[in-house]
């Protein structure tokens, strides 16, 4: 989101994304002893889009990365599929982030907030160390090529374990009567265009 857009619609997903992500700290923090982290584990939010994505610093090694899915965006089937096609890639050879069981051996846990009715399903990863690639780098395109013909290749003959599924980013997926993105989400992207209209067209009215 653009910080310097003061709009209507800006502010009250500004307010919305604030208030989940205190809501929701509370759920990362019962989440790491789900995974068998300390508690008091240093914890910084570094992404809040689809998922709350957190940092976890650990006394050994890079640290991890816990997400917090969005309710009713990704199933738990659909989670647990991911990972499976993610560990079949790394196999491959195509670096790959690495999932972490929990404590129960499963790489999917519904944590709870300790005094509210909330839960997320949550997932950890090994943090993968790295540094942004030049996006005008004429290096960077090909890599990026390279990688993405690996990977299609790899879709195309990869046999798929039962019960893999995963949603079809299609024309229903995207604009139909139940979205994968949730109608929230495009309630608020539609108010954001109204407000960008409404400032566009108000010095004629």
């Amino acid at each position: 989101m653009d910080p310097n857009d003061q709009s209507e619609g800006a502010q009250h997903v500004r307010e919305y994304l604030a208030h989940e992500a205190q809501e929701l700290g509370h759920v990362a923090r019962a989440a790491l002893t789900a995974f068998g982290l300390p508690a008091d584990s240093p914890v910084e939010l570094i992404s809040h889009r689809e998922n709350l994505t957190y940092r976890v610093e650990a006394e050994e090694g890079d640290g991890f990365v816990l997400r917090l899915h969005r309710e009713g965006y990704q199933s738990r089937a659909n989670v647990e599929s991911e990972f499976a096609w993610v560990m079949a890639l790394r196999e491959a050879g195509i670096r790959t982030p690495v999932p972490v069981q929990g404590t129960d051996g499963n790489v999917v846990q519904t944590v709870s907030h300790p005094e509210k009715p909330i839960s997320r399903d949550c997932d950890l990863q090994l943090w993968e160390p790295g540094e942004h690639a030049d996006p005008e780098s004429a290096e960077t395109m090909v890599l990026l090529g390279e990688l993405n013909a690996r990977v299609h290749e790899h879709a195309r003959n990869w046999k798929r374990p039962a019960g893999f599924v995963r949603q079809s980013w299609d024309e229903h997926g995207l604009l139909g009567e139940d979205p994968i993105w949730g109608l929230s989400l495009i309630h608020i992207c539609r108010c954001r265009r109204i407000e960008r209209c409404r400032s566009r067209w108000s010095p004629y009215h």
